[in-house]
């Protein structure tokens, strides 16, 4: 299925907005572009694009990469994040901002 506009939508903890999104409910991952916040209770990502794969509560995003928590931030080209686990793995040109 393909939405174009502004797209919403949530799993759980997880809300997604994008430019456009298209959700391929066999491999229950969606392909989100432009635009696109990642919001999961304390923590933000901003992105160009994003795959997100919903039974390994996983996302994949690339371009512009902007990563918020409550004691961090960070930018990079690319960024893994598994929610369920809090755990981030960044790449390219990473600079973390870090709250002492």
């Amino acid at each position: 299925m393909k939405a174009k506009g502004h797209v919403k939508f949530s799993q759980d903890t997880l809300t997604a907005t994008s430019d456009q999104a298209v959700f391929f409910r066999d491999l229950q991952m969606a392909i989100l572009v432009g635009d696109v916040k990642l919001n999961d209770l304390h923590r933000t990502i901003f992105c160009e694009k994003a795959r997100y794969y919903a039974k390994q509560r996983k996302s994949v995003c690339q371009g512009n990469v902007l990563f918020i928590d409550r004691a961090t931030s960070l930018v990079a080209d690319s960024l893994v994040y598994f929610q369920d686990i809090g755990q981030l793995y960044a790449y390219g040109s990473v600079v973390v901002f870090d709250s002492l």
